[in-house]
C-alpha cells in the first residue's frame, strides 16, 4: 500500500524526513514510523500532534481538539489504524452537514447522477430495450434517466434507439417501472424524452404520465414553475424534453426544456420570462405541434442540454 504524499523535500525544518534523499514519498509505515514509538505504529499524544501538523498541516485548537477526543481514554489506536477510521477522515463534516437542511436549495444547486440511453440491456445497436435495465440504474442511484420514445403499433409509443436494430419496450411499461423508486423521502426522478413520436403517440404518452404515476408525476403550474427546489419536488417525477416538439398536452407536463442555450450573455440569465411559457402552451393550443415555438427554459436556472 502507497500512500501518495507530494515529492520533493519537506518545508518544514523540524520534518523527521527532510534529509530523506527520496523525499516525501515512500511505503505507509517508512511515512508514519518518525511519529510513532514503536515498529507496531503505535502513536503517543506527542507524535500524533506532530503528524497532523507536519503531515496534515493541521496544528493549535483544531488539533488539540481532535486529538483530545481520540484519546479521552488515555490510549490511541496505531496510526495506520487511524487513518483508516472513516468517522476521521469524513469528506464533509457530518455534524456541519446535519445542522444545514440540504433539501432547501435549488434544484440547480445539486449534484446529480444522469444517465444516457438508460433502457438499454447492451449496446446501442443491437441490444433490448427493457424495463429490468431501467431498474437497475435506478437502484444504482440514477436520478436522471433518458427514455428515446417513438410511434409503436395502434399508437402505443414505444421505447428504443432510433435507426438501430434494438428491439423495443412499450413506453408504459417503463413509466411503471418508475414508481418503485419515487417515495416522498427520495430525490426527484428526472425523465428525459427523446421526442420522435408523432401527435397521437404523445398523448397517448401524456395520459400513461398521468394515468400511472398519478400524485408522483410533478405537474407544473400553467405558468412554470418558479425556481424549483429538491423539498418542493423530492419524490416526484420530472418530465423533460424538447417544448417545440411537444403537443399541448404533453407540454403541460413539461418542467425542464431540453433545448440548447445559445446567445446567453456572460453573466446573463437563461431564464424564460414569467409570462413566457403561458404565451408558449397558448401558441400550442392555437397553432398546432409543428408552428410552435417556444421560449428557452429552465428549471432551477440551469440550461439543460
Amino acid at each position: 500500500f502507497q500512500l501518495a504524499l507530494p515529492m520533493g523535500k519537506c518545508q518544514s525544518r523540524s520534518c523527521p524526513r527532510r534529509s530523506s534523499s527520496s523525499g516525501c514519498a515512500g511505503s505507509l509505515p517508512e511515512i508514519l514510523r518518525p511519529y510513532t514509538a514503536d515498529t507496531e505504529l503505535r502513536v503517543d499524544v506527542e507524535g500524533l500532534r506532530q503528524f497532523l501538523k507536519l503531515e496534515q498541516g493541521e496544528d493549535g485548537e483544531r488539533a488539540e481538539a481532535w486529538i483530545a477526543e481520540r484519546s479521552s481514554d488515555g490510549a490511541l489506536p496505531r496510526l495506520d489504524l487511524l487513518l483508516l477510521d472513516e468517522a476521521a477522515n469524513a469528506i464533509l463534516d457530518a455534524q456541519a452537514a446535519a445542522r444545514e437542511d440540504p433539501r432547501d436549495r435549488a434544484l440547480s444547486d445539486y449534484f446529480i447522477s444522469a444517465s444516457h440511453n438508460t433502457y438499454l440491456s447492451g449496446n446501442q445497436l443491437t441490444s433490448s430495450a427493457s424495463v429490468e435495465a431501467l431498474s437497475h440504474a435506478l437502484r444504482m442511484g440514477v436520478r436522471v434517466i433518458e427514455l428515446d420514445v417513438s410511434d409503436g403499433a395502434k399508437g402505443s409509443p414505444i421505447v428504443k434507439h432510433g435507426g438501430t436494430m434494438t428491439r423495443p419496450v412499450l413506453f408504459s411499461d417503463c413509466v411503471a417501472a418508475l414508481l418503485e423508486h419515487v417515495h416522498e423521502e427520495t430525490a426527484p426522478l428526472i425523465v428525459t424524452l427523446g421526442n420522435g413520436c408523432g401527435p397521437e403517440a404523445q398523448r397517448e404518452i401524456a395520459r400513461s404520465l398521468r394515468g400511472i404515476l398519478g400524485e408522483r408525476l410533478f405537474v407544473p403550474p400553467p405558468d412554470g414553475p418558479s425556481e424549483l427546489t429538491f423539498e418542493a419536488v423530492a419524490g416526484r417525477v420530472l418530465v423533460r424534453d424538447k417544448p417545440s416538439r411537444c403537443v399541448p398536452e404533453l407540454l403541460a407536463l413539461v418542467s425542464i426544456a431540453n433545448v440548447r442555450i445559445a446567445g446567453t450573455q456572460k453573466g446573463g440569465s437563461s431564464r424564460v420570462p414569467e409570462d413566457g411559457w403561458r404565451k408558449a402552451r397558448l401558441a400550442a393550443a392555437a397553432a398546432g405541434r409543428r408552428s410552435l415555438r417556444v421560449p428557452r427554459r429552465t428549471a432551477g436556472g440551469c440550461a439543460a442540454r
